[in-house]
Formats: C-alpha cells, structure tokens, sequence
C-alpha cells in the first residue's frame, strides 16, 4: 500500500500530505493539505501518519521540536529534555515519582517510538532478568497505559533475558507498515534480528509478528569491537539503514538496508575520539530528513550533534554541542552529562 509523502517546510517547519494517499490505517487524505512557502526537493519525508514532520515520534509537547529523554538508572527517574529551537533545548522536566523505575528492578529504558500510533512517543523497556518487554503509552509526561509484548503464536524466545546473549538494539519501522519493529542483536554470536511487530488498539496491544535474521553471513560479535548503535535512512531510499560504531578507533559505519536484506556500506568522514565516546541516538534532524548523530563525549560529558550530509549522508556538514535555556541568566548553558548512571534513551 502507498504511503503518502509529507513535505517539511523550513519555515512553517511542519508536515503536509497530498495527493488523496491511502494510508495503511485504511484512512484516506483528500489533498493537498497545509500551505506555506514553496516546497524544497529536499524537503520530502516518506511518513505513515498524515501531517506530522519526520521528527514527531520525538516531540513529546507537539510543538515541532525535537526533544530528548534521559534515564537514571539508579533512581529510576526520567525526564524529558524539551526543545526550544534548532539547536538550543529548554526546561528537564520529569515524569512523575511513580513511575520511577531503577535499574535494580531488572527493568532497563530501552527505546522511544510511536507503538500505538497516536502520533505521540511512547516508551519500550526491557527486563533483562525476566525477558520481558514492555510499552508504556504515554501523552508528554503522562503515563496512559502500558502493555507487555506478546507473539501472534506462541514462541519460546519472546522472552529474551540478559543471559540468552541478545541485546535490544532498536525500535523503528524497517517493513514500512508503519508500525514500529524491535531491532536485536547477539554479542556473542554477531547475529542480527528484527522483529515485526502489530499494534491492535481496543485494549492496546503491541504483538510479534514474525522474526527476520539478518544473513548469518554479515554477523558481527562485540568481540569485532563494533556495536550496533542505531537506525535511520541515511541514503533517502525510504528504508532505514544500520549504525554501527567502533568504540577503540572511534569509526560509524553504516549499512544500507531493505528490511533484513544488506545493500552495502559506507564510513563517516569523521571519528569520535577513540574509546571515549559513544553515539547515543540516530534521529531525524530539524533541518528536514536528513540524520543527525547524536553522540556523548564520555571525558567531558557534553553531547555533540552531528548534522549529516553529502552522499548517503556519510559526510559531517554541522556540529553543535547540545545546550539549554539557563535558569539563571540569558546566556544558555551546555548540556553536561558526567553521571555514568544518566542515558539518553534513543531510537
């Protein structure tokens, strides 16, 4: 089924749809939708949803920025980071007391992702003790539900603990059904796994439909030194590709992706510095569908953003150190993160 092309204007900085698209929701767009300054060729996103930008599953107060959500692991708090602009973010809000979860309950925060498909992020946790995996369904810092996953069959390994070797690596889209698939990976063996997932909304149910390996060929095992650190569509195909990063040489490499189907690979231009930094999140930028890597200097704790470009967006064309609205003063101050227990939770 087609799915409609929204375009993000730079200026209005939102989504349009057009052309009477039938969306895989069954609902159909009479167009065209929005108006504003002329459209860009660069400007195009391929969404699932009607008149949202690329980076909404990420904007938690609906007011087309970009937000971020950090965890603690050892009080359990979260909190949302909320934008202000392209590149300044404002107030850290956390979500309430109650639903503070500790990394000593087992439960670890995983992903954000629109899993209901109310055009609002929810959250993905994973118990790495009992192997469970759940949804909570949230509207900004409320909490309206949650959901543990299930399987359309029974399967024994729907329940993946921490000992079987497999690491939740991601969750997105990468059948384009517009429902958000679970991304694994095996430290051990080096292997590679989506789950595609189904949303079923009366009572709210996030189910497993099948389980993909990607080819055993193009295994690769944390004894490589490599890690699978995200997913976004690099080369504009409209599928989302694989990040990985090599924490001793600092290298991000990227493979371009049809679903599990491996197309080929590229390298960005520019390392992080070797061992002392990790890539926290491969998000949509402000700037329109093009990535951004969002990553964590483990010495002085601030977070960079990197604005990609060029060819297969493999080439560095911005980088900014995340800062925020000071609570004293005009002057913002940088994003400093030196508690090793503080994470950013990513796609």
């Amino acid at each position: 089924m087609k799915l409609p092309i929204g375009v993000r204007s730079r200026a209005s900085r939102r989504a349009r749809v057009f052309f009477g698209s039938v969306l895989s929701l069954g609902v159909v767009v009479a167009g065209p939708v929005g108006c504003g300054d002329p459209l860009e060729a660069d400007d195009q996103v391929r969404v699932a949803s009607l008149v949202f930008p690329a980076n909404y599953v990420f904007d938690f107060d609906k007011d087309i920025r970009e937000d971020l959500v950090f965890h603690h692991g050892g009080t359990g708090q979260t909190s949302i980071l909320y934008g202000e602009t392209d590149t300044i973010w404002n107030e850290w809000l956390p979500l309430p007391s109650s639903l503070d979860l500790p990394d000593s309950s087992g439960w670890t925060a995983a992903r954000v992702a629109d899993f209901d498909l109310d055009h609002k992020p929810d959250l993905l946790w994973h118990n790495g003790v009992t192997g469970e995996t759940q949804v909570w369904f949230m509207n900004n810092r409320t909490r309206l539900g949650f959901t543990m996953l299930t399987a359309s069959n029974p399967v024994p390994d729907i329940n993946r603990t921490d000992s079987t070797g497999w690491k939740l690596a991601g969750a997105a889209d990468f059948n384009n059904d517009g429902v958000p698939d679970i991304l694994w990976h095996h430290g051990g063996s080096g292997a590679t796994e989506i789950w595609h997932m189904n949303v079923l909304n009366r009572p709210r149910r996030f189910r497993r439909i099948d389980a993909v390996a990607v080819p055993s060929i193009m295994n690769v095992p944390d004894s490589s030194g490599w890690r699978l650190v995200g997913n976004h569509d690099f080369n504009l195909d409209g599928r989302l590709d694989l990040v990985w990063h090599h924490t001793a040489s600092g290298m991000i490499s990227v493979w371009f992706m049809s679903d599990t189907t491996f197309l080929g690979s590229g390298q960005v231009n520019r390392t992080l510095p070797p061992g002392q930094a990790e890539v926290v999140s491969t998000d949509p930028s402000d700037d329109g569908p093009r990535p951004h890597i969002l990553w964590h200097n483990l010495q002085d704790g601030l977070y960079y953003r990197w604005v990609m470009g060029g060819t297969n967006s493999l080439t560095v064309q911005s980088a900014v150190i995340l800062v925020r609205q000071s609570s004293t003063g005009p002057t913002p101050v940088e994003v400093r993160v030196t508690d090793p227990n503080l994470h950013v939770i990513g796609n």
